[in-house]
């Protein structure tokens, strides 16, 4: 079974906003990883919405899944693949006009439904 991170979120600019739905690019087989990787998503999220300067390196201790990015001098987030290995990804969902509604994990290989 393959497993998703679906990102709910808005977006916008000075005149107008946008709910979106997009999904992160990876694939976990390891519920347990993709589990893992929300809850990083979390920690990420709540550090953003506290720390007031993403581009300056914290002097206060960060969570699981936020990083100092020292190439580009930024707080990064950092997910885990299905072997457990961090992969830094873009918080497409964070910005001046980005709000995040919801992260949750969907199935990818089973369908079920029923056509008559």
């Amino acid at each position: 079974m393959e497993y998703k991170i679906e990102i709910s979120y808005r977006t916008g600019n000075s005149f107008n906003t946008d709910d979106c739905i997009d999904l992160i690019e990876y694939d976990w087989t390891d519920l347990d990883k993709a589990k893992e990787s929300l809850k990083r998503i979390e920690n990420h999220y709540k550090f953003y919405e506290e720390y007031s300067n993403m581009y300056t390196k914290p002097k206060v201790k960060i969570p699981i899944g936020v990083v100092w990015d020292t190439e580009l001098k930024q707080v990064s987030l950092e997910l885990v693949d299905d072997n457990g290995k961090p992969f830094r990804y873009s918080s497409f969902w964070t910005g001046y006009f980005e709000e995040l509604y919801e992260a949750k994990i969907k199935m990818l290989d089973e369908e079920l439904r029923y056509i008559p």
